[in-house]
């Protein structure tokens, strides 16, 4: 979804997965999102997870391959790990 978004709506092409998405701009912490940022969910460092940031505590993703795109809430149950800012 992020790959889709970034690449149609804005011409950028960022990596093609989770894992090398993250080296595409400047990283940040949860605190500092701003939309559009990129949000991660990692396990030891390595990401498993991107999201859309959208403002408001919101990000939107897609939950597993095939499934419809949602927006989701940012909580301590699920917390993401880090952002990255890409410049555009």
């Amino acid at each position: 979804m992020v790959y889709y978004t970034f690449k149609n709506a804005l011409g950028i092409t960022l990596g093609g997965y989770t894992g090398s998405q993250q080296y595409n701009g400047t990283r940040l912490s949860v605190s500092q999102l701003q939309p559009g940022d990129l949000v991660f969910w990692a396990t030891a460092g390595v990401p498993y997870h991107v999201a859309l940031y959208i403002g408001n505590n919101q990000y939107i993703h897609a939950p597993q391959p095939g499934q419809t795109v949602q927006v989701g809430t940012i909580s301590g149950y699920f917390a993401p790990s880090f952002g990255v800012h890409v410049a555009f």
